[in-house]
């Protein structure tokens, strides 16, 4: 799987321009999470 730079915003809604945004939302948003830890 190719990991493409995750988008300067991470807010729902925000990334209508990815196809299936929600999905890849909360991917980005948990690759954060996992980095912050």
């Amino acid at each position: 799987m190719r990991i493409m730079p995750p988008p300067k915003t991470l807010s729902m809604g925000e990334n209508t321009r990815y196809p299936s945004g929600g999905i890849i939302d909360l991917y980005y948003s948990f690759i954060t999470l996992m980095l912050k830890r």
